[in-house]
């Protein structure tokens, strides 16, 4: 079966060379009026302990919408993929980030680096999907300013969408140092009830504007998340089961008094037409109302119904168990029936 997950960009505090200290990262996130993208702002203070044209940062951000930009010190710089000369085992450029590769599961092929056991992001990714800049430099504080649009992860799991925004922080664990983490979450333009797994925000509310202020990674991953409203996951759940047994027992009503009908005509007939076609068709559209009302109640929810409930087909299994039992069943009113219309 397939992932509910649809993944949406995924976006990480920068990794950093060890000749540079990040001082300050400012996080700023705005959600679009329909939750699909978020503008991402943010801004780094940075110390470097050299001097002249050196990598201090590498960005990881893919699946964005839109350009990707960077400005150092407010001068917009041009990034590049890292050249395939520095991706060999022997570069003195990994050997900057050697955290990366602390897994024997890495693949190295045709100068490309796939990191399969990467914990700071938690999934495999290539090294050549970072972007990196060369700059002059000097070694003293300089403010760096990226910008992009982000879209949305979106989970079917349920019935119901759920959808977020994911800003991994785990890379700034492997900074020379940490020095403050300032998050701020407009939510202005969006008019739904947003969550967050950073706690209560230092100032504001996720009303309209939050900000918090950590000295310490407070997560992983930043995830701001947003969940339509509508009925609870278990009520939506047992609608299809109460609806195949409220239509299995209106469906039997009917078949009861239609035997009744048959055997007040035909009192002494061996054979009743109505039993067995009765007994399947009444089954078949019990388990019919089963599997529909999936898309029904699909329908009601609208534009925000995940339509993901695995193989619902599965339940027309049961067919030949269930077939069998109501005919017996049914089968024993019959000769009821004939004894009393005999």
């Amino acid at each position: 079966m397939a992932s509910p997950i649809s993944a949406g960009s995924k976006n990480a505090s920068p990794l950093t060379s060890s000749s540079v200290d990040i001082v300050q990262e400012k996080i700023f996130i705005t959600p679009d009026e329909n939750f699909e993208t978020a503008f991402f702002s943010i801004e780094y203070q940075i110390k470097s302990n050299q001097l002249g044209k050196q990598i201090p940062l590498l960005f990881y951000a893919i699946d964005y919408q839109g350009d990707f930009k960077v400005w150092i010190d407010d001068k917009e710089i041009n990034l590049r993929d890292i050249p395939k000369e520095l991706l060999n085992q022997d570069s003195t450029f990994l050997q900057d980030f050697t955290y990366l590769f602390d897994s024997t599961d890495n693949i190295y092929s045709d100068n490309e680096i796939i990191l399969e056991s990467n914990n700071w992001y938690g999934y495999s990714v290539k090294i050549n999907d970072f972007k990196y800049f060369e700059t002059e430099i000097t070694n003293e504080f300089h403010t760096i300013r990226v910008e992009y649009v982000a879209k949305n992860w979106v989970d079917r799991s349920d019935w119901i969408k759920k959808y977020s925004f994911r800003y991994a922080l785990s890379p700034a664990k492997y900074w020379k140092s940490f020095g403050e983490l300032e998050v701020i979450i407009d939510k202005s333009k969006f008019e739904g009830e947003l969550t967050s797994n950073l706690g209560d925000p230092s100032e504001g509310s996720l009303d309209k504007k939050a900000k918090w202020r950590f000295s310490s990674l407070p997560h992983e991953f930043i995830e701001l998340k947003y969940k339509p409203d509508g009925p609870s996951q278990s009520t939506l759940k047992s609608i299809p089961f109460i609806s195949s047994v409220v239509a299995g027992i209106l469906l039997t009503i009917l078949h009861f008094y239609i035997i009744k009908f048959y055997r007040k005509k035909n009192p002494e007939s061996k054979f009743s037409y109505p039993l067995v076609l009765g007994s399947l068709i009444v089954p078949f559209l019990s388990l019919t109302v089963f599997m529909y009302s999936y898309d029904i109640i699909d329908a009601l929810i609208g534009e925000h119904a995940s339509g993901y409930h695995g193989y619902v087909f599965v339940y027309t299994f049961s067919y030949p168990i269930i077939v069998p039992i109501y005919l017996l069943s049914m089968w024993l009113t019959d000769i009821d029936m004939k004894k009393k219309y005999s």
